[in-house]
Protein backbone atom coordinates (compact mmCIF):
# COMPACT_ATOMS: atom_id res chain seq x y z
CA UNK A 1 0.00 0.00 0.00
CA UNK A 2 1.33 3.46 -0.91
CA UNK A 3 1.04 6.21 1.66
CA UNK A 4 1.06 9.83 0.57
CA UNK A 5 2.48 12.41 2.91
CA UNK A 6 0.90 15.84 3.20
CA UNK A 7 3.73 17.47 1.23
CA UNK A 8 3.54 14.92 -1.62
CA UNK A 9 -0.25 15.23 -1.89
CA UNK A 10 0.00 19.03 -1.88
CA UNK A 11 2.73 18.88 -4.55
CA UNK A 12 0.60 16.65 -6.79
CA UNK A 13 -2.41 18.91 -6.36
CA UNK A 14 -0.31 21.94 -7.33
CA UNK A 15 0.98 20.24 -10.50
CA UNK A 16 -2.53 19.12 -11.53
CA UNK A 17 -3.92 22.62 -10.95
CA UNK A 18 -1.09 24.28 -12.89
CA UNK A 19 -1.54 21.96 -15.87
CA UNK A 20 -5.30 22.53 -15.87
CA UNK A 21 -4.93 26.31 -15.79
CA UNK A 22 -2.34 26.48 -18.56
CA UNK A 23 -4.46 24.72 -21.18
CA UNK A 24 -6.32 26.90 -23.69
CA UNK A 25 -10.11 26.55 -23.71
CA UNK A 26 -11.32 23.91 -26.16
CA UNK A 27 -13.94 26.31 -27.52
CA UNK A 28 -11.46 29.06 -28.47
CA UNK A 29 -12.06 30.21 -32.05
CA UNK A 30 -11.09 33.25 -34.07
CA UNK A 31 -13.24 36.35 -33.57
CA UNK A 32 -13.71 39.72 -35.25
CA UNK A 33 -14.04 37.95 -38.61
CA UNK A 34 -15.51 39.08 -41.90
CA UNK A 35 -15.64 37.95 -45.52
CA UNK A 36 -15.68 40.21 -48.54
CA UNK A 37 -15.02 40.65 -52.24
CA UNK A 38 -14.30 43.42 -54.72
CA UNK A 39 -17.21 42.30 -56.89
CA UNK A 40 -15.12 39.95 -59.04
CA UNK A 41 -15.18 36.16 -59.04
CA UNK A 42 -13.27 35.78 -55.77
CA UNK A 43 -13.76 36.30 -52.02
CA UNK A 44 -11.61 36.59 -48.91
CA UNK A 45 -11.97 36.04 -45.18
CA UNK A 46 -9.98 37.57 -42.34
CA UNK A 47 -10.13 37.32 -38.54
CA UNK A 48 -8.23 39.75 -36.33
CA UNK A 49 -8.69 38.34 -32.82
CA UNK A 50 -9.05 35.08 -30.93
CA UNK A 51 -7.35 31.73 -31.50
CA UNK A 52 -7.72 28.89 -33.97
CA UNK A 53 -8.15 28.83 -37.73
CA UNK A 54 -10.42 30.36 -40.37
CA UNK A 55 -11.03 30.03 -44.11
CA UNK A 56 -13.22 31.51 -46.80
CA UNK A 57 -15.88 29.59 -48.74
CA UNK A 58 -17.38 30.70 -52.03
CA UNK A 59 -20.32 29.38 -54.09
CA UNK A 60 -19.53 29.37 -57.81
CA UNK A 61 -21.91 28.64 -60.69
CA UNK A 62 -21.46 27.69 -64.33
CA UNK A 63 -23.54 28.62 -67.38
CA UNK A 64 -25.53 25.35 -67.07
CA UNK A 65 -26.90 26.30 -63.64
CA UNK A 66 -24.64 23.98 -61.65
CA UNK A 67 -23.10 25.14 -58.39
CA UNK A 68 -19.99 24.13 -56.50
CA UNK A 69 -18.60 25.40 -53.21
CA UNK A 70 -14.87 26.09 -53.13
CA UNK A 71 -12.73 26.74 -50.05
CA UNK A 72 -9.69 28.85 -49.31
CA UNK A 73 -6.67 27.79 -47.29
CA UNK A 74 -7.08 27.44 -43.52
CA UNK A 75 -5.28 30.39 -41.91
CA UNK A 76 -3.87 30.17 -38.38
CA UNK A 77 -4.81 33.18 -36.24
CA UNK A 78 -1.67 32.75 -34.15
CA UNK A 79 0.52 33.63 -37.16
CA UNK A 80 -1.11 36.99 -37.91
CA UNK A 81 -3.98 38.58 -39.77
CA UNK A 82 -3.55 36.99 -43.21
CA UNK A 83 -6.39 36.59 -45.69
CA UNK A 84 -7.83 33.29 -46.82
CA UNK A 85 -8.62 33.82 -50.52
CA UNK A 86 -10.42 31.71 -53.13
CA UNK A 87 -11.33 32.39 -56.77
CA UNK A 88 -14.05 30.75 -58.80
CA UNK A 89 -12.45 28.63 -61.53
CA UNK A 90 -12.87 28.34 -65.31
CA UNK A 91 -15.45 25.54 -64.93
CA UNK A 92 -17.54 27.49 -62.39
CA UNK A 93 -16.72 31.15 -63.14
CA UNK A 94 -19.70 32.98 -61.60
CA UNK A 95 -19.46 34.00 -57.92
CA UNK A 96 -22.61 34.10 -55.82
CA UNK A 97 -22.50 33.67 -52.03
CA UNK A 98 -19.44 33.67 -49.80
CA UNK A 99 -18.60 33.50 -46.12
CA UNK A 100 -16.14 31.98 -43.65
CA UNK A 101 -15.63 29.00 -41.35
CA UNK A 102 -13.81 29.05 -38.01
CA UNK A 103 -12.40 26.21 -35.94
Amino acid sequence: MIKFTGKLALGLATVVAAVGLSAAPASAVPTNCHAGTDGGNWAYAICTAGYGQYRVWIDCWNDNGRKTTLYGTWMDRASGDGQSVRHCNATYPIRENYGYHVQ
